[in-house]
């Protein structure tokens, strides 16, 4: 994966790079679209009891906060099967593979 350089430095190689900003693209889209899906329900159920009980929005902000690892516990590992799926699906459209 990595090529030694005379200097001693480890290069990337170009094939590494391509495959990895391809895949990043669609891992990055795929954890953007499924956290904000999760985090706006979290949003809505909050803002419900919020409202009732008349507690400012920074608070909501900061329980949102807190929610996040729980819900990127879930994505994260969606989001590499979405982007591993799609970056492999492309490479097979364009005949790369």
């Amino acid at each position: 994966m990595l090529a030694r350089q005379g200097g001693g430095s480890p290069r990337v190689r170009t094939i590494t790079r391509y495959l990895l900003t391809e895949f990043l693209v669609y891992f990055a889209l795929a954890l953007a679209a499924t956290s904000s899906i999760l985090i706006l329900r979290q949003i809505f159920l909050l803002t419900k009891q919020f409202v009732r009980t008349d507690v400012g929005l920074g608070y909501l902000f900061e329980l949102i906060f807190y929610a996040l690892p729980s819900v990127l516990s879930l994505t994260i590992p969606m989001a590499v099967l979405v982007g591993m799926l799609m970056a492999l699906g492309q490479f097979s459209f364009t005949g790369e593979i």
